[in-house]
């Protein structure tokens, strides 16, 4: 198989974040049989689930609801310090401060959902042509328009097709994030990025533009990791298509692509990179892969891919890997336990 079919194999996959049948058994603990309004109760959840066998990782929700209509009181977020949960088992405890007023009756629900952007940021790169539209060219800002946030201009094109690397990075991941927020009927701000001038300086992190040795070391990786949007991965095994890199060659040069697969050797171990993004050996946007060894082409020990979260929105409970609740059994307004199981198939 060719190089590129077996990248455009890879996207097949990822384009269909489901495509492969995902299973999450979850479980709760430690629900009280009476809670008593603006008391701090923890409930715990269990949950066994295969999501990292195609390198997913999941965060969990706590809902507490109103027995008698089913109205969500309130939503707890849990990703684990950003990391996301994987399987194949796990367990968090949950701390809930109950509304006050509470209703005579509640009980809560968990579920465990989807953590990153990487489909949404795969679709939107997917959008470019890789026919030569937007070549390459090392000067200007390196995006195909201009770009704005929140009502303010971030970067000019300046350049006209002309593109590079982190420009086109730049581009895909915020045109992929405020396209969800717009689709899914978000406010625009992205985390806490709360003005223009704010996301001015992000832009210059991920160009590697700030002079600072580190940030320059790290650049895409760190602003998305420094502003709380997401982690920097301990593990390049975990890498999966649309996670951002900042890599360096031995040579001394570096480059800023979307990660897209991993080759291996007969034993396993990563030895090529299969990526998209601006680059001269492609002249402009294309596909391509590099070796990785510990002597040649990209060194491992300077290769970083962070993982972008997607922002909690009103499809996490369509895209839930797996839930569970306690409606059999609810919490009386006013303590022993009860538990409760479920599981999903999709």
């Amino acid at each position: 198989m060719s190089v590129r079919c077996a990248i455009l194999a890879l996207l097949a996959l990822a384009a269909s974040p489901f495509a492969l049948a995902q299973t999450a058994s979850i479980t709760l603990g430690g629900v009280p049989s009476t809670a008593s309004a603006g008391e701090t109760v923890t409930v715990t959840v269990s949950y066994t689930a295969d999501i990292h066998e195609t390198q997913h990782r999941g965060v969990i929700l706590l809902d507490v609801i109103d027995h008698s209509d089913n109205t969500i009181l309130l939503t707890v977020e849990d990703h684990n310090g950003l990391q996301g949960f994987e399987g194949p088992s796990g367990s968090t405890d949950i701390e809930v401060t109950l509304p006050d007023p509470l209703p005579p009756s509640i009980h809560f629900r968990a579920h465990m959902t989807v953590y990153g952007l990487n489909d949404w940021i795969q679709a939107k790169l997917e959008s470019y042509p890789t026919n030569g539209t937007y070549t390459y060219n090392w000067v200007g800002n390196g995006v195909t328009q201009n770009l704005y946030y929140l009502g303010g201009l971030v970067i000019s094109n300046n350049t006209g097709n002309e593109t590079y690397c982190s420009g086109m990075t730049y581009e895909t991941w915020l045109l992929a994030y405020e396209g969800y927020l717009a689709d899914l009927g978000l406010p625009p701000q992205i985390g806490p990025i709360a003005s223009t001038s704010q996301m001015q300086a992000f832009r210059r992190l991920w160009y590697g533009a700030t002079g600072i040795s580190i940030e320059d070391e790290y650049q895409s990786t760190l602003a998305i990791e420094r502003n709380n949007l997401g982690f920097i991965l301990d593990d390049l095994n975990d890498a999966r298509a649309g996670d951002h890199i900042q890599f360096w060659r031995h040579s001394g040069s570096g480059h800023s692509p979307i990660f897209q697969s991993w080759g291996r050797d007969g034993n396993g171990n990563i030895n090529r990179l299969y990526y998209w993004g601006s680059q001269s050996s492609t002249n402009g946007l294309g596909f391509r892969s590099e070796t990785v060894s510990q002597s040649s082409g990209i060194d491992p020990a300077r290769l970083h891919v962070a993982r972008v979260m997607k922002p909690r929105a009103s499809d996490d409970w369509d895209l839930r890997f797996g839930d569970a609740d306690s409606s059999a059994n609810p919490t009386l307004s006013g303590g022993t336990s009860t538990t409760s199981s479920g599981i999903l198939y999709r």
